[in-house]
């Protein structure tokens, strides 16, 4: 299993040190070697931080795209699924506003099926995040 790095303070929150530590990154993933037909393209797993010290990671996989939550700098996550998918969904990205909404994209499909997707994602409480998913957009080549 990959790991996910995340920076948690080795003292006190007044210390000026920290560390880094390894820890689990959230959900699973099916990594395997570039140019394998059976596994999820991947390039990065995007991370954002919110405004009240959350962390947040965004990944695709066949049926889904996964948004992870973790208030405690990575240790423990809570994931939601954001989006049921019906085809290879990839390339995920993860943008965050002061405010704390969130803003993801990906890519499904291939090919003529080939789509780029996007999401805005609120969470007005700990509870189950607000997502307003846009219409998946035809990506055409030139």
């Amino acid at each position: 299993m990959k790991q996910l790095v995340s920076l948690r303070s080795s003292s006190t929150q007044t210390a000026r040190s920290k560390s880094w530590q390894r820890v689990a990154a959230p959900g699973k993933r099916d990594w395997a070697p570039m140019d394998t037909l059976v596994a999820t393209p991947r390039w990065v797993e995007p991370l954002a931080w919110g405004p009240k010290g959350e962390l947040y990671s965004l990944s695709t996989d066949i049926k889904g795209a996964w948004l992870a939550r973790s208030a405690d700098r990575g240790v423990t996550w809570k994931s939601y699924k954001v989006a049921d998918l019906d085809a290879l969904s990839n390339y995920p990205d993860l943008a965050i506003r002061s405010s704390g909404e969130l803003a993801a994209t990906w890519v499904s499909g291939a090919g003529e099926g080939l789509h780029w997707n996007a999401c805005l994602i609120r969470f007005e409480s700990d509870n189950e995040p607000d997502v307003q998913l846009s219409e998946p957009l035809q990506c055409r080549g030139q």
